[in-house]
């Protein structure tokens, strides 16, 4: 939904994730894995000193072929400038492996790396698979067949071609959970506290 300049350090968004076997009480220091769909996106993290030597930097491949010589220069400097400060940076063809699939890979490639990382984390395509009919079963059984494919597809990628492999071993828990974001999680408290107030963006 939010849509910045494409290529630009400035506007670059993104999600950070941190799961673990016992409680996660906070967003860690440094990543240990990045998923980044051009080479530009990365530079905001780096700048605040969120990665580390070793980081694992999973990077659209496309630029380095792209028809403007400037860019194909920009996307060589930094794979070079990554490689520099110890960043383990793995080119990586997502939109190729999209337009298998789809004609626009913009409407494909989160999906995609949805699967690749269930490959890489050990995690069964069964509960994303799951999640998918969920969103997108009300809109259309194709939507459902192609976003199903893309998943199946990062996934069958990332199994033959990245031996990295994480394994975080799952232990019950009899505690009942709700899933939320952080906006309403705050929505919430503000409410359980009694507070009254309106909040907008931007």
């Amino acid at each position: 939904e939010v849509e910045p300049p494409p290529r630009s350090r400035a506007g670059a968004s993104g999600n950070r994730i941190r799961f673990a076997t016992g409680r996660v009480t906070n967003m860690g220091d440094t990543a240990d894995v990045v998923i980044a769909f051009n080479d530009q996106v990365p530079y905001s993290r780096v700048d605040v000193g969120a990665f580390r030597e070793g980081t694992q930097i999973f990077l659209e491949s496309k630029w380095a072929t792209d028809a403007d010589p400037a860019i194909q220069k920009q996307y060589a400097d930094a794979v070079a400038d990554f490689r520099s400060r110890g960043y383990v940076v793995h080119e990586v063809p997502m939109e190729a492996e999209c337009l298998k699939i789809l004609p626009d890979p913009r409407r494909g490639k989160n999906m995609w790396v949805v699967g690749f990382l269930c490959a890489m984390y050990s995690r069964s395509l069964d509960r994303a698979a799951d999640e998918v009919r969920r969103k997108f079963g009300k809109k259309s059984q194709d939507l459902v067949k192609v976003n199903l494919d893309l998943l199946q597809a990062g996934h069958d990628w990332c199994a033959a071609h990245i031996p990295m492999r994480f394994d975080v071993p799952v232990e019950a828990d009899s505690v009942t959970r709700v899933v939320m974001n952080g906006n309403q999680a705050i929505a919430l408290g503000s409410m359980a506290a009694g507070m009254e107030l309106c909040s907008m963006y931007p």
